[in-house]
């Protein structure tokens, strides 16, 4: 089943909504892959949401306009965007939202003049190294974590 809904910016009006996807898609995807010593249970704290917006250009999946999706892009490096904060609320999951949003983000790249995308995820998140693989996410490195890696990965535009 394949969600009907469309994407735009996000604004500081979204921000508890913003916060409640994160938070809780944090949760229900990480907490078995990070060990507790490491593990927020809060990823993004309350008054934290201005200055996330302002440091990168965030995006929504509204279904019915309720937000049910959220990722953001950001300069990696001159010609290289970086997908980051790509959190579906699980209600909403392998409904298409994910994809969805990184497609929209990917244009988003291609019209500011970005060649490639990069991301990261947490090496045990099977399931996110194999979502992106599908996308054409390619893995290209790891960077070392108390727990496990950052899996490193990339796709051109």
């Amino acid at each position: 089943m394949t969600l009907d809904g469309n994407i735009s910016r996000i604004s500081e009006d979204d921000g508890e909504v913003l916060r409640e996807i994160i938070n809780t898609g944090n949760r229900e995807a990480y907490r078995s892959v990070i060990p507790p010593e490491y593990f927020k249970d809060e990823v993004l704290p309350e008054g934290a949401v201005p200055e996330l917006l302002a440091s990168m250009d965030f995006y929504g999946f509204r279904h019915a306009g309720r937000l049910v999706g959220v990722a953001a892009l950001t300069v990696e490096v001159e010609g290289v965007g970086r997908l980051r904060w790509m959190y579906v609320h699980p209600k909403f999951q392998r409904m298409g939202v994910g994809t969805a949003l990184v497609r929209h983000l990917e244009e988003k790249a291609v019209e500011a003049g970005y060649t490639s995308m990069r991301l990261r995820t947490a090496e045990g998140a099977h399931w996110a190294i194999s979502f992106y693989e599908k996308l054409g996410y390619g893995i290209t490195g790891r960077n070392p974590r108390p727990w496990c890696a950052d899996i490193l990965m990339e796709r051109a535009l």
